[in-house]
């Protein structure tokens, strides 16, 4: 368990279906997320099956940054 939440506790009356509204069109929410989880984190790019050969290569663009995914062996 992440030490950092072992004192996390969440009300009993918490709306658990889903993020309020605000949240899914706020800028500042989307530059909070940017900086503390996109850049701070690993992030999914794709599964091997995606890259099967020796050379394939995937590319994306990661919350403004150009990357580059080769298979090597």
């Amino acid at each position: 368990m992440n030490p950092h939440l072992r004192d996390v506790a969440i009300p009993n009356d918490w709306d658990r279906r889903g993020l309020p509204g605000w949240s899914y069109h706020s800028n500042a929410l989307l530059e909070l997320e940017k900086e503390y989880v996109f850049r701070n984190h690993w992030q999914i790019a794709g599964h091997v099956s995606d890259v099967p050969n020796p050379g394939d290569y995937l590319t994306m663009d990661v919350i403004g940054e150009r990357a580059l995914i080769v298979r090597g062996k």
